[in-house]
């Protein structure tokens, strides 16, 4: 396996700065290539956005797991921590909850928060989306709409995304067709990097969402109906069927976890050259 050595830059020898972007950009993918394939299921983060970023990954994992050798290159300096991070996102799946409920600040739910700029960056830098849509009833849709177009903002519209896929659950007796509307025009803004957008609906019943004022959504966001009934969106896990390995479930959050950090803009890394082990 490649690894790379990182220490201190030391006077007049070449640090990971002194080089190129475009050959930093390879150093990082081929670094992370080799770490991911060792790792034991597919890296994943799972999020709930209300009024702010919740971290539920957890309730994914067995037990929550630490930082691993992914980590130390994220902890140099800014720039590195971004341009690193930017290419780990890209092999990482995040599945996020939007919400029309209740954002009480109680202190379990506080423990898993982000900061609006963690929050921001993580968005920014996710590549492969699943979004579950609850606004739960119609009188919370005011809220849920300005959170959705917060998120959407958040997520530039999904301009830096290379997979979207959309879940809309809202049980008729609890959001009505107006609401649905309104929910259906915010959405209509969504874009991809040319790819469809899959979407799927749970407990949206024709009278809330006809198949024709679905089609309309679709036309506008090159969108892919994948039918009505469906479950919530989940992290595809290796243990589902995609993989041989053993489910050990692996998060990507334990490799982000620096952003919620102070990381001081004055320790850069030196790099040498790749040994084969």
């Amino acid at each position: 396996m490649a690894s790379l050595q990182i220490h201190q830059a030391a006077d007049n020898q070449p640090t990971l700065l002194g080089i190129p972007a475009e050959l930093r950009i390879k150093i990082y993918e081929h670094l992370f290539t080799d770490l991911i394939e060792e790792l034991s299921d597919n890296l994943f983060a799972v999020f709930s956005f209300y009024d702010h970023l919740y971290n539920y990954t957890s309730a994914y994992l067995d037990s929550h797991v630490g930082r691993t050798e992914l980590t130390p290159i994220l902890q140099t300096n800014r720039q590195i921590h971004d341009e690193a991070l930017s290419v780990l996102c890209e092999q990482a799946e995040f599945v996020i909850d939007v919400s029309g409920g209740d954002d009480s600040d109680d202190e379990e739910r506080a423990a898993t928060r982000f900061s609006e700029a963690a929050c921001r960056q993580v968005l920014a830098f996710t590549r492969h989306l699943k979004v579950n849509l609850q606004p739960e009833s119609s009188g919370n849709a005011d809220r849920f709409i300005r959170r959705l177009v917060r998120f959407l903002d958040a997520i530039q519209n999904g301009a830096n995304l290379c997979s979207l896929k959309l879940f809309v659950n809202a049980p008729g007796e609890m959001v009505g067709k107006e609401s649905m509307d309104r929910i259906l025009d915010t959405l209509a803004v969504l874009r991809t990097q040319g790819n469809s957008i899959q979407v799927y609906l749970g407990g949206v019943g024709e009278e809330q969402v006809s198949d024709e004022r679905l089609t309309l959504l679709l036309d506008a966001i090159n969108g892919d109906n994948m039918g009505r009934g469906h479950n919530a969106l989940e992290p595809t896990r290796w243990g589902d069927g995609e993989s041989d390995m053993d489910s050990d479930e692996r998060s990507i959050v334990s490799e982000i976890e620096g952003d919620m950090y102070d990381m001081g803009d004055d320790h850069e890394v030196e790099y040498s050259d790749w040994e084969d082990d």
